[in-house]
């Protein structure tokens, strides 16, 4: 579908990185340890833990860290990735499989699905509907997912080139409200997060991009190398203020519990609480 990831390179660009992935995956970290603090702040103690898109498993051991009673199922589509995590785990609490979050099942019901940064490369409606398939009675979702002024500037310099797509689309808060009020979530609350990072060159940016595999994979994006003109172009309009390069990262945390029954009607109002803002520099 228009829009989305093509879902048939993503393996391939995860198996690729996965052995240096946590090596350069510095953002993926600091976001999972303000996730998996969130966990504590909405005091719920989970016996059936799911970490949908575990990776090299980093998050499911600090799962089973905090809550050590619990059986945690990771589930990822990189071969690569699910090798690592079953190498580095020590604990039969953990188990690790190989499958798409978008489909894969449990022979258990979790009481908290957690995510961090999967979301991005799926279908959100197939996904979103799926968990709440998935969870128990009053299951927790928990899930970050990046925000509309991810990469920004980015953006702001390719719209200024051509038409194409060349940045994931994302949703907003309020839009990604309302898909999780319609996929039967209640409680929702959304939180937004902006990190500033400052590099040097636009090598040192490519290189991050290119080793967390997030580089363009949305279908209908341009076939084929960019020309030279236009990245020409994309450069000088990246690097006319200098260096270093000040990229926005935009993270959304997303809650919510899961609704049995009939779904509630969309509040009139959507609170979302005052960014925080850090800086980072590289």
């Amino acid at each position: 579908m228009h829009g989305f990831p093509d879902k048939s390179l993503l393996p391939k660009k995860f198996n690729r990185i996965a052995k240096d992935f946590n090596n350069n995956a510095f953002i993926h970290k600091d976001i999972r340890e303000k996730l998996i603090s969130r966990i504590h702040d909405i005091n719920i103690t989970p016996n059936i833990i799911l970490d949908a898109g575990c990776g090299s498993g980093d998050a499911a051991f600090m799962l089973h860290r905090d809550f050590p009673t619990a059986t945690i199922f990771g589930v990822d589509f990189s071969t690569s990735m699910i090798q690592h995590a079953k190498k580095s785990n020590q604990s039969s609490a953990i188990k690790f499989s190989l499958g798409d979050i978008e489909s894969s099942k449990l022979n258990k019901s979790p009481d908290l699905i957690y995510s961090n940064l999967a979301f991005p490369w799926c279908n959100p409606m197939i996904l979103l509907k799926h968990w709440h398939h998935m969870l128990n009675k009053s299951g927790t979702l928990l899930f970050t997912t990046f925000g509309p002024n991810n990469l920004i500037e980015l953006r702001e310099a390719w719209q200024s080139i051509d038409d194409d797509i060349h940045i994931h689309p994302a949703f907003s808060a309020e839009d990604l409200t309302r898909l999780m009020v319609d996929s039967n979530f209640s409680d929702v609350v959304i939180d937004i997060e902006r990190l500033y990072i400052e590099y040097r060159s636009l090598q040192q940016l490519w290189l991050d991009i290119k080793n967390t595999a997030s580089s363009n994979c949305i279908v209908g994006r341009p076939k084929g190398l960019t020309s030279t003109k236009k990245w020409d172009n994309f450069t000088n309009i990246l690097t006319e203020k200098g260096t270093p390069i000040k990229i926005t990262i935009e993270i959304i945390y997303a809650t919510g519990k899961k609704l049995e029954g009939k779904r509630p009607s969309l509040p009139k109002d959507i609170i979302i609480p005052v960014e925080s803002i850090n800086t980072r520099n590289m």
